[in-house]
């Protein structure tokens, strides 16, 4: 009978764990992906400093869960994203806006993209 509780217990923490991962991959793709978003409408109005900020909130949005998502996905994809989030910054002018716009869809699709990762594992 013991046995029966323990693999309850272990297929309960297994279960909470899953929900929590779910959770947080969830919630911080959809804010960073939100942020990107924003940056994107900003930028098309021709508010280049606003959109720049709005990066940098992205990245640093990122950032404050990739260690978390870090836990549940490879580094090296968490990491990738990073890397991305943080040259987009530099395309935040009028002249390289055509550019901008392609970068943050890709960044967008690649912060999506972590949440179908996660949801494939499990």
């Amino acid at each position: 009978m013991k046995r029966v509780w323990a693999a309850l217990l272990i297929l309960a923490f297994m279960g909470a764990l899953s929900f929590a991962g779910h959770s947080c991959v969830h919630t911080v793709v959809n804010d960073a992906a939100a942020s990107l978003e924003t940056a994107k409408t900003l930028a098309q109005s021709g508010d280049f400093i606003a959109a720049q900020e709005e990066l940098r909130r992205a990245e640093e949005q990122f950032g404050r869960g990739g260690h978390i998502l870090e836990l549940f996905l490879k580094r090296e994809y968490v990491s990738n994203i990073r890397i991305s989030l943080a040259g987009l910054h530099a395309y935040a002018y009028k002249e390289s806006a055509p550019d901008l716009y392609s970068e943050i869809d890709k960044a967008i699709q690649q912060v999506r993209m972590m949440e179908h990762m996660y949801d494939s594992i499990l």
